[in-house]
């Protein structure tokens, strides 16, 4: 594991933490909380697809995650401006993301490792950044010295100052093959699933808002990357999400954390084999699977009733396995 993946996992916590004591310090007490969630989520999670594009050709990563972190920086003193607010932080986290996501995809190769270990902190800030905006956001110095001190992770990831401003992606190309079309639609129909079944009770339990259901999304990320470059993409995804299907029809607090874990095992491996399609373009393909996020977010945002069968959530776990072996057709991974 190199030093630069190390650096912009931490980079991303703080990102994370910074976005979520935003939203839970101020924004989430306007009047139109509602829209400003959405437009929140559609910056931060859609925008990432034509984001992914601009990063593919300007070619200059460590920057364009460095102008997502002024963007959130600014965010703040607009608070008193929701709507405004909201749009500068959400274009801020999905640069940061794209940015860096795409620094850390160049320098792994065809590893899930990395990938998973940059992913994986995200939760913890999350978690952080939920409870310091929920109980201490009157301080918010302590939040810009945060963000100031992701820039200097940024740019103190690179081995030198022409590393700093240049990157090596690959020459930009954007013509997959039919193939590789349909392989991605399958990815992008994991990810969607797998985001709505996020927002369902599917893995509910007793310590739901505690900091164990976190680590074990954030566990689950980092040791699907590592298990998959030992073991193989396809063997760790069959043997995590039948397990986890299993695991949610046993209604135990032990058990549904479990599943939690296993449940984010796939999230790297799904992102790599993405960029692999897309290898001219990986940050579109970044952008690609946040935006199926956003669309398995919606129906939560816009209320839409949730089945609470758990016997269907485990179907549909099993159904993302099936997509994901679609996926990977052909293929010995």
């Amino acid at each position: 594991m190199n030093r630069k993946t190390i650096l912009l996992s931490v980079a991303h916590c703080l990102i994370d933490l910074a976005c979520a004591a935003l939203y839970f310090g101020k924004l989430r007490a306007a009047t139109d909380w509602w829209t400003v969630l959405l437009l929140y989520n559609a910056c931060a999670f859609a925008a990432q697809m034509p984001m992914g594009l601009l990063a593919d050709a300007w070619n200059r990563n460590l920057p364009f995650a460095a102008v997502g972190v002024v963007l959130i920086a600014l965010a703040y003193p607009l608070a008193a401006i929701p709507f405004g607010s909201a749009i500068l932080m959400g274009l801020g986290n999905g640069a940061f993301h794209v940015g860096a996501g795409l620094e850390v995809l160049n320098d792994s190769d065809t590893r899930s490792g990395p990938l998973g270990l940059f992913v994986s902190p995200g939760a913890i800030g999350l978690y952080l950044g939920t409870a310091y905006g929920t109980f201490w956001f009157s301080n918010r110095w302590i939040v810009y010295l945060l963000l100031f001190g992701t820039l200097l992770l940024l740019f103190g990831s690179a081995a030198d100052k022409k590393e700093a401003l240049r990157s090596e992606n690959a020459p930009f190309v954007l013509q997959p093959s039919k193939e590789a079309a349909r392989s991605l639609l399958a990815l992008f129909a994991v990810v969607m699933l797998r985001s709505a079944l996020g927002m369902t009770k599917a893995f509910s339990s007793s310590v739901a808002w505690a900091m164990l259901p976190a680590l074990c999304v954030a566990g689950g990320k980092a040791a699907g990357g590592f298990l998959a470059d030992r073991f193989g993409a396809r063997a760790v995804s069959i043997v995590s999400l039948v397990l986890c299907s299993v695991l949610l029809c046993i209604p135990t607090d032990g058990t549904r954390l479990s599943a939690l874990l296993l449940f984010n095992m796939t999230m790297p491996l799904t992102l790599r084999k993405a960029a692999d399609l897309l290898k001219g373009a990986k940050g579109f393909s970044f952008g690609l699977l946040t935006f199926a996020l956003f669309v398995g977010f919606v129906p939560r945002l816009l209320n839409v009733p949730i089945p609470t069968n758990i016997v269907l959530y485990a179907a549909l776990v099993l159904i993302s396995l099936g997509l994901l072996l679609y996926g990977w057709r052909g293929e010995r991974t």
